[in-house]
């Protein structure tokens, strides 16, 4: 998953840190809208299906296919991001407040 992200972040000039053991890992952004960052990736996740913060942790029944599966759709959402970071809209695409815990997706 590590070396995933590192290959899309780097793709989209996208800048986090990744830290964690490869199955426990997770990611920041590091820009000034970190949060809102994070607020967009987590609810474009729920789009492509997939109920995800900027952590992963393996587990046994987790196959190649769906990180695979994962990865094709953090990549394009890391695309969204460089866009929105480009263009300044970051705010405009967040859906709703960006906020710590699970209570923000309720």
């Amino acid at each position: 998953m590590q070396e995933g992200w590192k290959r899309i972040a780097a793709a989209s000039d996208v800048a986090i840190n990744i830290g964690g053991i490869p199955p426990l890992s997770h990611f920041n952004f590091t820009h000034p809208d970190a949060q809102a960052l994070k607020a967009l990736f987590i609810t474009r996740m729920l789009d492509y299906g997939f109920l995800a913060s900027p952590s992963f942790y393996a587990m046994l029944p987790h196959t190649t296919a769906h990180v695979d599966a994962y990865l094709a759709a953090a990549d394009e959402i890391f695309m969204e991001i460089a866009e929105a970071l480009r263009t300044g809209d970051v705010s405009t695409r967040v859906r709703a407040p960006a906020a710590t815990g699970f209570g923000r997706l309720t």
